[in-house]
């Protein structure tokens, strides 16, 4: 008869199961080991740590805390795809919420990296904080999405008179209405009432596909940038956006005139277009020595209450022209020839 605290078979020599006792392969049975890993893991000593765990799952391959160990300590060594690996075949052993939040936060680590990645391969500065990072690479599939409806309903304008598609629906600058002359509107020359046929949509190159994509990380608007480009010989970019009703579009246009020049430090200047119901509403420059008059402490201190201040300073050549910019004191032509000052043509007897 075998004692019942017997530890051992007294005819075969086998080990006795108890109740209480450890099973195989538990936490408990080989905690000594796990315990050792997990100091040689808290020392930097990967190696010997990964070869204790490796060393439980080869006798003990259903053991959760091992998986979970080596799984910390490739995240710890920036191997982040291994990580969620062995985090994801440990939570398939067991529904534990700490190796949850573990994969959780290395799969936000993985994101995080691809799109600094993405930033990096465009041009954009390396100092971007990478949580705004991603929420602007968001922002480029809504950017997409404006930009192909917005061309969507430019193709829907397009008649078939001779065979051959064109352009019905010019874009019209607000001016004089009383003008029966139509021809190449240049806003900043004061011409009104002209129209500005818009090119057929073709092909864009490569530099200019780069740019407004570059555009659409840098800034929240970018989202509303459906065309960009860069003069390959004076390196001056022109970037036209799409707003609506009520917008500050001189806002805008600060925003992604800013991100351009900051984005292509060879261009020294920046042409920005808005467009509301398919129809120019505005037109500004910006060039670098314009931003570099606004960064000294005392601008700073004297504009502090008002935060749109900076895009009425660093705005020129702005059509339609407005009490605060140049061109209205430079350019504006008498209120009886120009209109009222929301752009709008005067009514004509």
């Amino acid at each position: 008869m075998v004692k019942a605290e017997a530890e051992f078979c007294p005819d075969c020599g086998a080990p006795i199961a108890h109740d209480d006792a450890p099973s195989e392969g538990s936490d408990a049975a080989i905690y000594p080991e796990l315990a050792r890993a997990n100091l040689l893991r808290m020392r930097g000593e990967y190696k010997q740590a990964e070869d204790i765990c490796l060393s439980i799952l080869r006798r003990f391959p259903n053991n959760a805390t091992a998986n979970g160990l080596l799984g910390d300590m490739k995240a710890e060594q920036g191997d982040l795809e291994q990580a969620a690996e062995w985090y994801e075949l440990a939570l398939d052993l067991v529904d534990d919420t700490t190796i949850k939040t573990k994969l959780v936060n290395v799969k936000k680590r993985i994101q995080e990296r691809e799109v600094a990645n993405t930033a990096k391969q465009i041009g954009l500065p390396s100092n971007k904080p990478k949580t705004g990072l991603y929420v602007v690479v968001i922002l480029i599939l809504i950017g997409g999405s404006a930009a192909a409806a917005y061309m969507m309903g430019q193709q829907s304008n397009i008649a078939n008179t001779n065979g051959k598609q064109a352009m019905t629906a010019p874009l019209n600058i607000p001016g004089n209405s009383n003008k029966g002359d139509k021809g190449t509107a240049n806003p900043d020359n004061g011409d009104e009432g002209a129209t500005v046929e818009p090119p057929i949509p073709s092909a864009k190159p490569e530099v200019d596909r780069q740019l407004i994509q570059a555009l659409s990380l840098a800034t929240t608007f970018g989202a509303k940038v459906i065309d960009a480009f860069q003069d390959p010989r004076t390196k001056q970019i022109t970037v036209t956006f799409v707003g609506t009703e009520g917008e500050n579009l001189h806002t805008i246009a600060a925003e992604l005139g800013k991100a351009a020049l900051d984005s292509h430090l060879e261009s020294p200047k920046v042409t920005i277009r808005g467009i509301v119901s398919n129809r120019i509403s505005l037109v500004a420059d910006m060039t670098r020595e314009s931003l570099r008059s606004l960064d000294t402490p005392e601008w700073k201190q004297a504009h502090e209450s008002d935060p749109d201040a900076w895009a009425n300073a660093v705005l020129s050549n702005v059509w339609p022209p407005t009490a605060n910019s140049d061109a209205s004191r430079s350019e504006a032509a008498p209120p009886s020839e120009r209109g009222d000052a929301s752009g709008q043509p005067l009514q004509g007897n």
